[in-house]
């Protein structure tokens, strides 16, 4: 099953590609009463983005990221979407998403400036004909997932280049969730998938994870680890 991050990241890829947001709803994203009263979101699922303000200080509320790095922008407003999501919001979320299959005739017109990495190599079919298309690498059993859920997928098997340039974006994408990770729950799920990623990439370079421990053990002998918090600030030549 997808993470319910990446289901509303993509799933408003899609609404914003099909101009499926209208003015109006809009200015209820904006509103944290709708956004608890609908999706049971503590935070407004869209932000206002302010220009010449620092990126991060906009995703922050109390000292944690709450919104994702990517720049929405809808009809010529530029938002930060709401990262704060949990396994409890999915049905919320997929209630409100129904709403919109099939419907691309709405009076919004938007389109993405900048958006995480969402290269996914599957489409999705749903009984409505609404196709989500990802073109991304996935995990070997989500083919089977999506057949389960009664849904059409298209799919094809990547060449070793190609494989290899996938799987580099998808370690870069979950670097970056781990980045924007909202808590310490979200930030485990988040190394799990990196340390899968890992363990890919460490056979697809002819090694295996015994081998990468040997020398991840070696570098942590002879110039140590991270624990101690060590920030170098500067170095004088003697």
């Amino acid at each position: 099953m997808m993470k319910i991050g990446e289901l509303v990241r993509s799933s408003f890829n899609t609404l914003i590609k099909n101009n499926a947001l209208s003015s109006e709803e809009v200015d209820q994203l904006l509103q944290a009463k709708y956004s608890k009263q609908r999706f049971d979101v503590n935070y407004p699922i869209l932000k206002a983005y302010i220009e010449g303000v620092i990126l991060s200080n906009q995703q922050n509320i109390n000292g944690y990221s709450r919104y994702y790095s990517a720049i929405l922008r809808i009809n010529g407003k530029k938002y930060l979407l709401c990262n704060d999501w949990y396994d409890r919001n999915r049905k919320h979320f997929q209630t409100w998403l129904d709403r919109f299959e099939g419907n691309t005739n709405t009076k919004a017109t938007a389109d993405i400036i900048h958006a995480p990495i969402h290269n996914k190599s599957v489409e999705e079919s749903g009984s409505s004909q609404l196709t989500r298309t990802y073109k991304k690498l996935v995990r070997d059993r989500i083919p089977e997932v999506i057949s389960k859920s009664g849904k059409k997928l298209v799919t094809r098997i990547l060449s070793e280049d190609e494989y290899k340039l996938e799987l580099q974006k998808k370690l870069v994408e979950e670097i970056q969730e781990y980045i924007e990770a909202a808590d310490d729950t979200s930030t485990i799920e988040e190394l799990a998938d990196l340390l899968e990623l890992i363990h890919a990439a460490t056979e697809l370079h002819g090694s295996s994870i015994q081998e990468l421990e040997r020398v991840r053990l070696k570098k942590a002998q002879e110039r140590g680890g991270f624990k101690e918090r060590i920030f170098l600030i500067e170095v004088t030549d003697a």
